[in-house]
């Protein structure tokens, strides 16, 4: 009796731990637009329950609703389990591309450890007790496990957080505060005299000393136009940045969202997620982009996404000190149309190149310095000779000089 009692159990237990697929519909990209299509879920959890109490708790990634600790089931509300599938299925496409690319050069074996995911998670993060009693809304935040200052026992997860319509200040806020410092209003009036100057120069070339027919009070009135224009600039942005915008993300529907906190789960053991600064926003906007295969990240979302702006890796924004360990999203655009701009220089070498970097940085390293020269090491990793190596690198340095983090 006991026999068969322990027989029985055992095929139970197999039973549980039994992988198993099923196809759902989804939220995906086709093209550069959101629809529904049905995908398979792979790597489930077989439970010795009926196929609609099922749950999506697998191998890697068990997907729960807010605060519960139980996976969410196949027979929850129909709007929940459409986002634990889309999120589940966009999670598994993002592991597959770590396993299959990133390997290569960086040692991520943590990938094959089970997180958690909360779907609608309506509270605020706190290191001590995991949660706040405050409510936070319209984003995604990547956890780290808990620590012996902890009170609560919890592994990493990656929190979808509810998405609710708010108002808030407006991209322009944010954008004053750049604006309006020193090095780029230093930045902005000398490019403005710059012009001033080859005007100047220019009429008086063609004119001579004939001051009779040279304009002389209208290029010093230009010259003090340009130092007003760049005075009187900031402050008309900060008083448009002022005039509140409605904001409504629902992160967890938006596939390439998904991608980057992922992102910031694979690359954890190199650039903590918890520091946000220009690299480590930046990369996951990278690697986002890799795997969904688009410019612009965030754009087109329609009812998902009301007032957050795409982040695009084609961009010319230069260089400027308040970049280093900025919480602006700007600068993180900075560094995504960075990367863009070094692989496309660097050709078959450039995703290599910019992959194998992130093995010499870590959450402190700053863009100017730390960047480059993790850059110029993974280029003498990479290339195939000195001959190719120096050839990399004075390619590198044109994107540098372009992008004025280095001095022609």
């Amino acid at each position: 009796m006991m026999h068969i009692l322990f027989n029985l159990l055992l095929v139970l237990s197999f039973n549980a731990l039994a992988d198993f697929t099923v196809d759902m519909p989804v939220q995906v990209r086709d093209g550069k637009r959101l629809k529904v299509e049905l995908r398979t879920l792979t790597d489930l959890i077989e439970k010795p329950v009926p196929q609609e109490h099922q749950t999506f708790d697998g191998k890697y990634f068990k997907i729960v609703h807010d605060l519960s600790d139980e996976a969410i089931s196949f027979n929850d509300s129909e709007e929940l389990v459409f986002k634990a599938a889309t999120a589940y299925y966009h999670l598994s496409v993002a592991r597959k591309f770590f396993k299959e690319e990133v390997t290569k050069n960086l040692t991520l074996s943590h990938l094959d450890k089970k997180i958690v995911i909360r779907i609608d998670q309506t509270k605020a993060y706190s290191p001590t007790n995991h949660w706040k009693e405050v409510d936070e809304f319209n984003g995604a935040s990547n956890i780290g496990p808990s620590n012996l200052l902890s009170t609560k026992t919890w592994g990493p997860e990656i929190w979808f957080h509810k998405a609710k319509m708010v108002k808030r200040k407006s991209a322009l806020s944010a954008a004053a505060n750049f604006v309006d410092s020193r090095d780029f209003k230093n930045a902005l009036l000398g490019q403005m005299l710059l012009q001033d100057l080859i005007s100047f120069s220019n009429d008086w070339l063609i004119q001579g000393s004939n001051f009779g027919r040279y304009d002389i009070a209208g290029h010093l009135m230009s010259m003090v136009f340009s130092v007003g224009i760049v005075e009187l600039l900031p402050k008309g942005i900060k008083l448009l940045g002022k005039i509140k915008q409605r904001y409504y993300l629902d992160t967890v529907l938006i596939p390439e969202i998904i991608y980057h906190e992922y992102a910031h789960q694979a690359l954890a053991p190199y650039l903590e997620h918890r520091k946000v600064t220009a690299i480590t926003e930046g990369y996951p906007n990278y690697f986002a982009s890799k795997i969904s295969g688009l410019n612009k990240l965030g754009a087109r979302a329609l009812k998902h996404n009301i007032g957050d702006r795409a982040k695009s890796k084609i961009n010319k924004i230069m260089y400027h000190l308040d970049m280093e360990f900025s919480k602006s999203a700007a600068f993180g655009s900075f560094f995504f149309g960075l990367l863009n701009d070094i692989e496309k220089k660097l050709g078959s070498q450039g995703t290599k190149v910019i992959v194998n970097a992130i093995k010499y940085l870590d959450s402190r390293s700053n863009i100017r310095h730390d960047f480059y020269d993790a850059l110029f090491k993974s280029i003498d990793d990479v290339a195939k000779n000195r001959v190719n190596s120096k050839a990399l690198k004075i390619l590198l340095n044109s994107v540098m000089i372009k992008r004025g983090l280095v001095s022609n």
